[in-house]
């Protein structure tokens, strides 16, 4: 629809009314929203033609997952967290909208406590890098060495439990300490103004983010009749001490022979063998065997 008006100098100008659109074609149509996927986009085709079959990352739960594989998980896993802020939007939507500006320090304030919480995680970081080493364990990250990438070793009670108390005081504890000081807890936005709502949607988003981590970690995890693994044998007790110390280990391992047409012998390869134990490394003709044990026993390192 269009209608004419008069501009102040008495010149006819013509006005465009878009009608209402859905929500979706009005998300779709923003300039951030199309950069984003672009964005997106770009980087897991960049990931597929930098990669030649090997990640940078020695990740101990899926080391015989190949690069897509990795790929789709991680786009599984960024698909599940836009599905959980589509859930908090809908459960949220007729509310009040919190005004979360009026909480908020000036601008000078704001942005120096910003500076200040930034290099405050630095050096938490770097005292986490550097104080487990003492103790002989592994560097104290946001998570736990070898749950997602860091270490293939098998990882103690007494680690497990102090790096959880290392990032509950350090990154909550000490940081909550300081800011109730200057602020109420509304400002901190730790008051609720409708529990009943936010009751709701902890529910809700912890029963979809179990389901995922289910269909995830597989049915398995909860069956009792399995045998234990040589890491939950040696963090139970029941386990050998070579169990902590394999006299062979492989992490993410891969070997390519060049030439006109390469030949990916091995590809992404992790695994560990316990002090004293046997294996047969079995398998047709060109399948890899050779190169595995060259590979395994150091003789090719290449």
């Amino acid at each position: 629809m269009y209608t004419d008006h008069l501009d102040v100098r008495n010149e006819p100008v013509r006005e465009s009314h878009t009608p209402n659109r859905p929500w979706w074609s009005r998300l779709i149509r923003q300039l951030s929203v199309q950069l984003t996927v672009l964005g997106w986009l770009a980087a897991n085709l960049l990931v597929l033609v930098t990669a030649n079959g090997v990640l940078p990352f020695a990740w101990p739960s899926v080391g015989d997952r190949s690069v897509m594989e990795h790929l789709l998980d991680a786009n599984l896993a960024l698909l599940q967290v836009l599905l959980l802020m589509g859930v908090v939007f809908a459960l949220t939507r007729k509310r009040n909208p919190a005004k979360v500006a009026a909480r908020s320090p000036e601008h000078v304030v704001a942005r120096r406590e910003t500076l200040l919480l930034l290099g405050y995680g630095l050096l938490a970081l770097a005292a986490g890098f550097v104080l487990p080493r003492m103790f002989g364990w592994h560097p104290f990250g946001l998570h736990l060495a070898g749950t997602i990438f860091g270490t293939h070793d098998h990882v103690g009670v007494a680690e497990a439990l102090t790096w959880a108390a290392y990032n509950l005081i350090v990154y909550a504890a000490i940081p909550l300490i300081i800011f109730r000081r200057r602020y109420s807890p509304t400002e901190l936005n730790l008051r609720s103004v409708d529990r009943k709502n936010d009751t709701i949607v902890i529910v809700v988003v912890l029963a979809i983010e179990s389901v995922f981590q289910f269909l995830v970690a597989g049915p398995e995890i909860v069956d009792s009749n399995r045998p234990p693994s040589e890491g939950e044998r040696w963090i139970a007790g029941t386990g050998s001490r070579r169990d902590a110390h394999p006299a062979v280990r492989l992490a993410s391992v891969s070997k390519t022979y060049r030439g006109a047409s390469p030949v990916h012998a091995l590809r992404n390869v992790s695994v560990t063998f316990a002090s004293g134990s046997s294996r047969a490394v079995m398998g047709p003709s060109g399948s890899g065997k050779s190169t595995f044990l060259h590979c395994a026993s150091g003789l090719d390192l290449q």
